[in-house]
């Protein structure tokens, strides 16, 4: 229930549309330690972006986009259980 309450907000917001536009003002990469960029995880109701991540399709995929989809999965339960422990201590996060 918290994705899809999250995609629904996520996609008409301010932020969303800095995002897509590239004026949100997120650190470059070579600010980075690593020189990574910064992203949001994402599922299939959002267009792939430089930001942004998503999940290969699930037909004909190499091993290597196998392993990427599953380290996806596990970094989109992390964000989604944090946002039920957080919505279950602030009641805040319920509303829309």
């Amino acid at each position: 229930m918290a994705a899809t309450l999250m995609q629904g907000v996520m996609m008409h917001t301010k932020i969303y549309d800095q995002l897509q536009n590239g004026t949100l003002r997120l650190p470059h990469a070579h600010d980075n330690v690593e020189g990574l960029n910064f992203v949001f995880v994402a599922d299939e109701a959002f267009a792939l972006g430089e930001h942004l991540l998503k999940h290969f399709p699930m037909r004909n995929l190499t091993p290597e986009q196998r392993i990427f989809n599953y380290q996806l999965s596990c970094a989109r339960m992390v964000v989604e259980n944090t946002f039920d422990i957080l919505s279950s201590r602030f009641r805040l996060f319920l509303t829309p």
